[in-house]
């Protein structure tokens, strides 16, 4: 799942905690936009994406993007979005 975040500092704590918690993660610390970001993780596969934008970062919240349905839920923890991952990837 890549992570896809404004801070830089931000995305590697999120991404080790979202490893100690079992999650694969690849880290979008690149400068595209998210929108190509998005594009580009739906080429190599991906079945979600994470996405911390600067709404995102001041709320608290995260946004989790499963890129076969299309459906982006905001999640109000970290807990929150490994336990969506867990489970649909268990269907």
């Amino acid at each position: 799942m890549p992570l896809l975040v404004d801070n830089k500092e931000k995305v590697v704590s999120l991404a080790m905690t979202l490893r100690e918690k079992g999650l694969s993660v690849a880290q979008g610390l690149q400068k595209d936009t998210f929108s190509t970001a998005l594009s580009s993780a739906n080429q190599k596969g991906f079945t979600w994406v994470l996405l911390v934008g600067s709404d995102e970062l001041e709320k608290g919240t995260f946004s989790l993007k499963n890129m076969d349905s299309g459906e982006q839920t905001e999640c109000e923890s970290l807990d929150k979005v490994v336990e969506m991952i867990q489970s649909e990837s268990r269907i």
